[in-house]
C-alpha cells in the first residue's frame, strides 16, 4: 500500500498512516456529502465508498459543510477566496456559502453526490435520509441537500469520467463492503442524466441530443 494519496481538493499528494508522521501533509479519507446535510453515523450512507474520497485535513477544514457550488451562487456579496486554501488546488474557490472543487475533480465530485441522490431516498427506516439535489438546496428538507444541481450536471459534461474514476468505480463495486443492488455505479450516472434531470440539464446539453 501506498504511504501518499493525492487529497481530492488539493494540488499535491498528502500522506497516509503509513508514512512518516513528519513526511508531507496529513490526509484522511471525507463524505463528499457531509453529515451536517443528512448523512447519518449508522446507515449505508455513512461507509458508502461512492462518496468517500481522501482529502487533505486543512483543505477539508476550509470546505467545511459549504454546498458544492461556484463563488456567487449564494451570497454573490461575499468575499471569495481562490484557492479556498493555501494547500488547496489553484483553480478551487470558496465563501461562506459555496465551495468550488478544482477543475479535474468538478465531474468527480458530481457523479458521487447525483449517486448518492439517486442511492438514498429515504426508504431504509430512521438510518438514513432523502437526499434531495435542486438548484435551492437551503430549501430541502432536513438539511438534506448538498450542491446547486445544474452546477453538478454542467461539471459532469465538462469533466467526462476519466480512467482512474471507472477504475476505482469498479474497484469499489467489487468490494466486500459493497452491497450489490448499490452499485448503481456513480460513473453511470452520466447515463441517467438526461432522463431524471432534464429540466435542470444546461441548454446547449439538450440541444445537442
Amino acid at each position: 500500500m501506498s504511504s501518499y494519496c493525492i487529497g481530492m481538493f488539493a494540488s499535491r499528494p498528502c500522506r497516509t498512516i503509513l508514512a512518516p508522521a513528519n513526511i508531507g501533509i496529513e490526509s484522511t479519507c471525507k463524505l463528499l456529502w457531509s453529515r451536517s446535510h443528512g448523512v447519518g453515523s449508522s446507515g449505508k450512507d455513512n461507509t458508502d465508498l461512492h462518496h468517500l474520497r481522501p482529502s487533505d485535513c486543512n483543505v477539508n477544514s476550509a470546505r467545511n459543510n459549504l454546498y458544492f457550488g461556484a463563488c456567487g451562487t449564494a451570497a454573490p456579496s461575499a468575499k471569495c477566496d481562490s484557492p479556498a486554501h493555501v494547500e488547496a488546488a489553484a483553480d478551487t474557490e470558496k465563501n461562506p456559502a459555496t465551495f468550488l472543487p478544482p477543475a479535474d475533480r468538478r465531474g468527480d465530485v458530481a457523479r458521487a453526490i447525483l449517486y448518492m441522490d439517486l442511492r438514498y431516498d429515504g426508504d431504509e427506516g430512521t438510518t438514513t435520509l432523502d437526499f434531495l439535489l435542486s438548484d435551492c438546496p437551503e430549501t430541502v428538507p432536513d438539511g438534506a441537500g448538498m450542491a446547486y444541481l445544474s452546477q453538478l450536471l454542467q461539471w459532469h459534461l465538462e469533466d467526462p469520467p476519466d480512467y482512474e474514476e471507472k477504475q476505482r468505480n469498479n474497484k469499489v463495486c467489487t468490494s466486500k463492503l459493497t452491497k450489490r443492488r448499490v452499485c448503481l455505479l456513480s460513473v453511470s450516472v452520466c447515463l441517467l442524466c438526461s432522463f431524471i434531470w432534464d429540466s435542470a440539464l444546461p441548454s446547449f446539453y439538450l440541444s445537442s441530443t
